[in-house]
């Protein structure tokens, strides 16, 4: 009999803040069908993007698969931590970072 090894994927440090902040207003943008400047000058004006429900979901589900990490389901997080661009670039940076 042979046996397979199996192995854990590493786990590797996230990127940093500004290149997940990055891909999060990237995928707010195309989520919102507008520029990533339009959310960045919300942002400067507010001092965040607020993303509604239904929207964030779809944005984590583009992060996780653009940026190929497991993100937790909206449903078992607290609304807060996805209501925002800065919410949900700090969920990203929590997400385990694996090769």
């Amino acid at each position: 009999m042979v046996k397979k090894s199996i192995a854990a994927p590493t786990v590797v440090p996230p990127p940093l803040r500004e290149s997940v902040q990055s891909a999060v207003l990237s995928a707010v943008a195309h989520i919102y069908a507008c520029s990533v400047g339009d959310v960045e000058q919300e942002m400067a004006s507010q001092g965040d993007f607020t993303v509604k429900s239904v929207p964030a979901h779809a944005v984590l589900a583009r992060l996780s698969s653009d940026l190929g990490i497991e993100l937790p389901n909206p449903s078992k997080l607290d609304r807060t931590q996805y209501s925002t661009v800065n919410a949900l670039t700090d969920l990203v940076m929590s997400a385990k970072w694996r090769l």
